[in-house]
């Protein structure tokens, strides 16, 4: 397993990429499954709005979206009832299993990824 956190601006185009791909590679076929935590919903636009409110209470934050990819080797296809395990695992581990979070599992990159993405809060 190989994760590489990353913060950004925007959880609305981040949301998006995920559910969709690039603006001039739209793929809606890309996502094989999508969970949402601590959320009313996995609806793309809501999820944002929501994560975008929670981002807000927290003033000085400059990057509110924590996005940390989890790939796994190409030969290791992993079904969703243990993909979602570990990622909750992760989540504990980190101390963020109370935040909302979304999950949006990909393979159509080089190896199975579930990139995962949060509010940055303090």
């Amino acid at each position: 397993m190989i994760g590489n956190p990353y913060k950004g601006r925007g959880f609305g185009g981040l949301i998006r990429y995920l559910h969709e791909g690039r603006a001039n590679e739209r793929n809606p076929h890309r996502v094989i499954w999508s969970e949402a935590g601590n959320l009313p919903t996995n609806d793309p636009k809501i999820v944002a709005g929501i994560m975008r409110a929670t981002a807000a209470l927290s003033r000085g934050v400059k990057k509110p979206v924590y996005h940390l990819p989890i790939s796994w080797p190409p030969e290791e296809q992993l079904p969703q009832e243990m993909q979602v395990p570990i990622a909750r695992h992760l989540f504990s581990a980190l101390g963020l299993s109370a935040h909302p979070h979304l999950f949006v599992a990909h393979d159509d990159a080089d190896c199975p990824h579930i990139p995962l993405v949060l509010p940055t809060v303090r």
